[in-house]
């Protein structure tokens, strides 16, 4: 199994498996915000963050010595709730309008108007600039939106950070990485008699925290 931390992003850990998420409950979003009334009138909400944040438990399986030291020097490294990390959603949360160029530092994606991400995600800050591009035949591709150009007919161009080394398709997958905190300081290892163990890890979105 792969080591948990050999991946970053911007010097910082992703947290991109293995894990096993059948069973669990995932992708649980909470909001903060204010309501106020009853009164004339509809009722005045106040959101006090930008975009919801999300909680999910991930379910890590260790095979092994090797699996087990892995879990731990992350969980260790993390320090319990201290130190944030990338998670990506592992959803299609942006498709591709039309396949992307090699050497290409631009992605044109579908962004319906005033539901897409022009309108919806892109002004809400940097918490959903960040993102995780996956296609067959390349490797992983960790890059950040740095500007946005609405297009008629319902797509936006997104300027990225840095140009891709190859081209995409449009089977890509293209999901946000979330920035994220353990929830819990202990994490609990539970070993099974076969000499295999697992560890449920509740996750945290910060939202509000995360690097521009």
């Amino acid at each position: 199994m792969r080591p948990l931390t050999s991946r970053t992003y911007l010097g910082v850990d992703v947290l991109d498996g293995p894990f096993d998420s059948a069973g669990l409950v995932l992708d649980t979003p909470a909001r903060r915000i204010t309501v106020i009334g009853p009164g004339p009138g509809a009722p005045w909400v106040d959101a006090h963050e930008a975009v919801p944040r999300y909680r999910r438990t991930l379910r890590i399986w260790n095979q092994g010595p090797d699996d087990l030291a892995d879990l731990i020097g992350w969980l260790d490294a993390r320090r319990g709730r201290a130190l944030p990390f990338w998670l990506p959603s592992w959803d299609a949360d942006l498709t591709l309008w039309e396949p992307a160029e090699p050497e290409s530092g631009i992605i044109t994606v579908y962004s319906p108007e005033d539901l897409g991400y022009h309108a919806l995600e892109f002004p809400a800050g940097p918490s959903r600039r960040h993102l995780l591009i996956l296609a067959a035949g390349i490797d992983p591709i960790y890059c950040r939106v740095t500007a946005i150009e609405d297009h008629s007919g319902g797509a936006a161009a997104l300027a990225l950070d840095d140009s891709l080394a190859e081209g995409l398709p449009l089977g890509a997958r293209i999901s946000f990485l979330r920035w994220c905190r353990q929830d819990v300081d202990e994490a609990r290892i539970l070993f099974h008699p076969t000499g295999v163990s697992e560890c449920d890890l509740p996750i945290i979105e910060i939202p509000q925290e995360c690097p521009a």
